[in-house]
């Protein structure tokens, strides 16, 4: 299902910098994207001065990217288009002391998350997670750690700290489990399928 996003960009003042605060009570919307036809809106986050919005969206093809918009002028300031193209934009989290984004991505059959630059929306690392599912939760207070959630086929859900800098896990829980003690190993890999259209499967 195609939408449209519609965000009240005079208030509150917190998300729009300058904003007056008068303007909190007419509960005005105005379309901001997109401009003309439809698209998916898969995400939408703040930046923490108010100034960009950040939209994750397919602009109504079968390229999901994510896009920065000046909150005041509504005029597209940066773009990053996602590879594969069709991956599926989960969580967007905005750190509030370095802005920069962690983006969950779901890509065929397994997680991804994915640090870009807060003003160019430039990949700076992909965070080293095994095989499997999950998504970033919360960014540290000092910007350089991500909280993250994560499963495989031989492990069940546990969560992660992320080392932004190297892109590095670290179990939060290593407590024993005995129930998977007994357990084979399951080994897990992605295998593409050639699809009857020239695409692949996953």
């Amino acid at each position: 299902m195609k939408s449209t996003l519609s965000i009240d960009v005079a208030a509150p003042p917190e998300l729009v910098g300058e904003a007056p605060a008068d303007h909190v009570a007419t509960g005005t919307a105005e379309r901001i994207f997109p401009e003309t036809g439809k698209a998916t809106v898969f995400a939408l986050e703040i930046s923490p001065d108010g100034k960009t919005i950040y939209i994750g969206t397919d602009n109504g093809t079968e390229q999901s990217t994510l896009i920065a918009m000046d909150a005041k002028t509504k005029k597209i300031v940066a773009k990053h288009d996602f590879v594969p193209a069709p991956a599926g934009v989960g969580q967007t989290l905005v750190s509030r002391r370095t802005g920069q984004i962690a983006m969950t991505l779901t890509v065929g059959s397994y997680s991804e998350i994915r640090i870009l630059d807060g003003k160019t929306l430039a990949q700076k690392s992909a965070v080293k997670m095994p095989l499997g599912q999950g998504a970033a939760v919360d960014w540290s207070d000092d910007g350089h750690r991500l909280a993250v959630h994560w499963s495989t086929p031989s492990t069940p859900t546990t969560l992660f700290t992320i080392d932004v800098a190297t892109g590095t896990s670290t179990a939060i829980r290593t407590e024993p489990r005995p129930t998977l003690q007994n357990m084979p190993e399951i080994e897990a890999r992605v295998v593409e399928i050639p699809a009857f259209d020239g695409g692949k499967i996953p």
